[in-house]
Order: C-alpha cells, then structure tokens, then sequence
C-alpha cells in the first residue's frame, strides 16, 4: 500500500502522513477540570488528581527541610499515613491545600453558577515548583512513600517471577504471582481514586503565613479519647464498647476529652479504658503488633479486659464502693491513687504478667487475694516513708509517673512481691 503523502519523507522520497494534534509528552502545561471561587477576598482553584497524578504534579516534601510558613515534617505520621492508604480500601483524605503566586496560571471559563466558575485550569510545568503546601503536607509524603513502595515490590515481584519461572518449582512460581497480583491491584485501586486539591493565589509571604496559622488555630483536632471510640482498625477500639458495660464502668466513662477534671464525674476516659485493655492483653512494654491484629478477637479481648475490672473490683473495697454509687470517682481521686488512670493501668500490667503470661502460675482468685494486701496502701498522696518508690511517683504523690519505662518498672515491682512479699505485706 502506498503511504500517504503528508509532513515527513518516507524513504522513497514521498511524504508519509503524521497524526493530527500534539502528542501530551511534549506539551507544555497540564490541564485539569476545576472550579474558581472566592473565598476571603482570595482566588481558588478546586481539581481533584488520581494518586499516580497527585505524585507526579506536587514534589515530594523533604523531611529534612521545614518550608517557609510550615511546621517541620514528622516522617513516622507521614508513613503511618502512606501505610493506612495502602492497608485500608475505604481510607479517607481531606482536602489538601496549596498556595500559588497569582499570574502563574490560566483559567478558561465555560459557565459560572452562583459564584462558582466551572473550566479547565491549565497549569505550566515550569511552574509545578511554584506550588507549595498550606496544609496537607504529610498526606503528600505519604502518597509519595505508598506510591514508592508500591512500584518497588512490583519490579521486586515481576523480577522475582522471572527467575521462578526459569528455576522453579511451580507452586513457587504460582506463590510470586499472586503476590504480584495483590500488588497490581493495589496499584490499580490507588489508581483510580481521587484528592480534592485546593489552591489559594497568594503570594504576600505574611499572608500565607497568616492562612497557616488560621487553618491551624480553627481546626479542632480528634482527642484520642473520640479516636479510641471511633477508630475500628484496632481490635481494642473494636473491643471498648464491650469493656465500658462492665458494672465498674458503665455510665462512669468520659467519651469526648482525654482529662478528667477534678470535679469530672467519671472514672476514666474512653482513651484509659483503651490503654487498659491493650494492658492487661499484651503487658505494659508492648503494644500489639500487625499480626497480632490479625489474630485476636474483640470479644475475648473483651472478656479478658472485664476478667481484670472483676479482679480488681473485689480486690479493692474504694472500687466497690464506686460501682455501688456509694463514693463517687472525684472523691477516688482525691484520696486514692485507684483515682488514677495510670495506677489502674499499672495494676493491669500486673494482671497480664501474674495470670496471663505464659510464665505465669497465679488464678484470678490468687491476684485477687495478692491485690487485697494492697488495698490498705492506696492512699494518696503517698506516705514518705511507705511502700512506694517516690522516684516512680508525681511529686505530688498523686500517681504514679506515666511514662512507658517507669509503668513497666512499677509493673514489675507489684509483681515481685507476689513471689517475695515485703514485710509490710504481711503483718
């Protein structure tokens, strides 16, 4: 057949026709369908991009370098961000917002309702560096390190498969290529989701400074306590609602803030009875682990939990008298270290290493005796000269210190006078 004639030469001499339009690759902006509002005398473009699209427009942002009219970047929440977009298929992610110097841009129009432009908002590639972040800047990271990390065990698998498939075995072969596939599908869900991006045009760096501040100061941010009750990713979320009926408990948790006031009516906040449960399943030094998500059950998670609350509850007559409404949670806390979260915490420690380790010998019955001791060696603030370490206490003698480290030692040291009681315990 012979070509037809057009722009280039074919090698007889005649022309060969080309494609009408230029080729994407080498035009020089990107177009996107947008939306252009006001919003407090300021210009904003609204777009939404795919993953893959979001990745190759904004820059990855450096960890090592705070941008001007930003807060430095935590790499741990931005890979805990990049994680959750991978291992959760109905991830959320709020609007990210970029700021831009005014004239970089061109906007075509096509209609306006009620104050709202619809068009195409072509933005030049030159000018992709002049995008810079207002608020968002650890979602971005996380999507570079997602989409990353996605791309690498990709090439990882496909250059693992073609080595299987020359050495074998088969079911080796068969094993690669459906992790591979896993990872396609992955990449392809990511995909084809979208991020709403907005764009304010300022370019006055006090401005701009101003808009970080204000986004900052009016954004009320999730208390863990709403966080414990709401998040369903952790099988001790998922196990809360179950705990706070416990007879102990119910009506007597705080489900909005993270403190409790003096005054507060209830015994713990939803936050506490989380750290509790995570306590007495898994002991004070840990927290659980991805598979052991995987493996527990928020029922027996639970029943465990409440097994400790019964422990405790007929151990200590001040907690029994809470359940009977006979003493009230403020007045625990006033002369009590069991009105303290992180004591009822450390006493869940001792529960987990005493009866729930596999090391362990000691019955529900035995720790409730063991506990009993106690009971006459709660008073707060602690005695000078007494059973409690002042180094592992507020100097207020109110609570026990509640850093991680000091927890576990206090945890530790209950525990070894289960095996070894001091004398005071025995008289």
């Amino acid at each position: 057949m012979a070509a037809k004639e057009s722009n280039g030469q074919s090698k007889g001499g005649s022309q060969i026709e080309m494609p009408v339009g230029e080729p994407s690759g080498y035009g020089t902006h990107d177009e996107y369908f947008a939306t252009r509002f006001q919003q407090g005398g300021r210009t904003v473009y609204s777009v939404d991009l795919s993953v893959p699209q979001l990745v190759a427009t904004l820059p990855e942002p450096d960890p090592n370098r705070k941008e001007p009219g930003n807060r430095k970047i935590n790499l741990s929440h931005a890979k805990d961000f990049g994680e959750y977009i991978r291992e959760r298929e109905n991830w959320v992610c709020p609007s990210l917002m970029l700021r831009a110097p005014d004239g970089e841009f061109e906007f075509r129009s096509q209609r306006e309702i009620g104050g709202t432009e619809l068009g195409i908002l072509a933005v030049p590639r030159l000018a992709r560096e002049s995008l810079k972040i207002l608020d968002g800047q650890h979602r971005i990271l996380g999507f570079h390190l997602a989409w990353r990390a996605i791309s690498d065990a990709v090439q990882k698998s496909r250059e693992e498969l073609t080595v299987a498939r020359r050495n074998g075995p088969e079911e080796f072969v068969n094993e690669i290529q459906r992790r591979l596939d896993r990872q396609l599908g992955l990449r392809d869900r990511l995909s084809r989701a979208r991020v709403s991006i907005d764009i304010l045009i300022v370019d006055d760096p006090d401005a701009y400074k101003q808009v970080f501040v204000d986004i900052a100061d009016n954004a009320k941010g999730v208390t863990r306590t709403l966080g414990a009750r709401f998040d369903r990713r952790k099988v001790v979320h998922r196990a809360l609602p179950l705990v706070i009926e416990h007879p102990l408990l119910k009506g007597r948790v705080e489900e909005e803030s993270d403190r409790l006031s003096s005054t507060n009516p209830n015994l713990l906040t939803a936050k506490n009875v989380a750290d509790i449960i995570r306590t007495v399943q898994v002991g004070a030094s840990r927290r659980i682990s991805k598979k052991l998500e995987m493996e527990l059950e928020e029922r027996k998670v639970a029943e465990t939990a409440n097994r400790f609350l019964d422990v405790i509850e007929d151990a200590f007559p001040d907690l029994k008298a809470i359940r009977e409404g006979e003493e009230s949670p403020a007045e625990l806390r006033r002369s009590s270290l069991l009105g303290s979260a992180t004591m009822l915490r450390v006493l869940a420690g001792v529960y987990h290493d005493l009866v729930l380790d596999e090391h362990s010998q000691m019955t529900d019955g035995e720790l409730t005796q063991f506990f009993n001791k106690l009971s006459g060696h709660m008073q707060a603030p602690i005695a000078k000269r007494g059973p409690w370490t002042r180094g592992l206490f507020l100097e207020s003698g109110m609570a026990p210190q509640a850093s991680q480290g000091d927890i576990k030692k206090l945890v530790d040291k209950i525990a070894a006078w289960s095996a070894a009681p001091p004398r005071w315990m025995q008289e």
